[in-house]
């Protein structure tokens, strides 16, 4: 009744008994129900009503079906590519070489598509692969702003901490400074934390000052909580000549 009302039956098989003038033959009702079940009437009411409305979807969902499908390979895709690179920057192991397609990020890739054939498809792509030189120093970037993060939390959170600062000169002649901040947990453990390579102008004591503070005002870190040890002599008459 419901599918005729919706125009969803056409009139040369709609059966008025069960639509519209009603059914009364109750005494032979049984075999009546069989005769309309089995009925071209009854059928098309079903395929109209029940069958078409399951395996047919508006278009609008088909399309963000496919887009959240698409989405959740991409993510599946970069998150391979950042274990990979995670890897390889924990073992201390170089990303690239002198051949891209040689190169140590490429060939574990390639490793982990004999499990997962979904990363070789990846790779077939032409761009969008975040794969590229960029994208994973910007990954290593961020990967290690997180770990300093984490570095320096722990650092205020044992509260205090020493100093040591060294510098170098590299292969072009240029001058670099090494930051490492020293720190006890509360379990008596010592920590000796990298903070960073600054590449400098100069290693005057203005120079060295502004470096070192600059490093503990972008890790939170107060210099109050800075103990003086053995290292510190030095680096005390440094900061000192630095502010004047």
């Amino acid at each position: 009744m419901v599918a005729a009302k919706e125009g969803k039956i056409s009139n040369s098989k709609a059966e008025g008994s069960f639509i519209s003038t009603g059914f009364s033959n109750w005494k032979d009702a049984t075999s009546k129900f069989r005769k309309h079940q089995d009925s071209d009437c009854h059928k098309e009411a079903v395929e109209r009503s029940v069958k078409l409305p399951r395996e047919t979807k508006d278009i609008g969902e088909v399309l963000s079906a496919a887009h959240t499908e698409e989405k959740a390979f991409n993510r599946q895709q970069l998150l391979t590519i950042l274990r990979n690179i995670r890897f390889l920057a924990r073992q201390g192991l170089p990303i690239r070489g002198h051949d891209s397609e040689q190169s140590n990020f490429l060939q574990l890739l390639k490793l982990h598509g004999e499990s997962d054939p979904s990363i070789l498809k990846w790779l077939k792509k032409k761009q969008d692969k975040f794969t590229s030189a960029d994208i994973q120093n910007e990954i290593l970037q961020v990967m290690a702003l997180r770990i300093l993060r984490d570095v320096a939390a722990n650092i205020r959170e044992d509260g205090y901490f020493s100093i040591m600062v060294d510098e170098t000169t590299d292969q072009s002649n240029r001058e670099q400074v090494v930051i490492v901040l020293r720190h006890v947990d509360s379990e008596l453990n010592v920590h000796e934390e990298f903070m960073g390579l600054c590449m400098v102008p100069s290693i005057d004591a203005a120079t060295l000052t502004n470096v070192i503070l600059d490093t503990l005002v972008r890790m939170n870190i107060s210099l109050s909580k800075w103990v003086m040890d053995m290292h510190s002599t030095w680096l005390l008459a440094t900061l000192w000549k630095g502010q004047k």
